[in-house]
């Protein structure tokens, strides 16, 4: 993807993820302007956040038992001014994994 894309679906992302119902649909008709791989790539990014949900915005303490995708927040292994480390458990194949945020 060039970089004229990238900030092109990241605009139209950024829009439509503020955007509820009926008319997020009706944001992304127009916006994407039936360009079907812009459209395609929008609605995987927002997918793919609604499968996140809001867990970001949770304080780091207040993660442990968030499930992230396939993972399972454990605990908080460390935080610094790069982000933070979790402790997690995958659930298939059940394992222990770390996870940067």
């Amino acid at each position: 993807m060039s970089a004229n894309d990238y900030e092109k679906v990241r605009k139209i992302f950024d829009a439509a993820e503020a955007i509820e119902g009926p008319e997020r649909e009706a944001y992304l008709g127009h916006a994407c302007s039936g360009d079907l791989e812009l459209r395609r790539k929008v609605d995987e990014l927002l997918a793919a956040q609604g499968r996140m949900g809001r867990f970001l915005e949770i304080p780091a303490a207040g993660w442990t038992g968030q499930k992230i995708g396939a993972f399972v927040v454990d605990d908080v292994i460390a935080e610094g001014g790069m982000g933070i480390v979790l402790k997690a458990t995958q659930e298939h194949p059940r394992r222990s994994v770390a996870i940067k945020s």
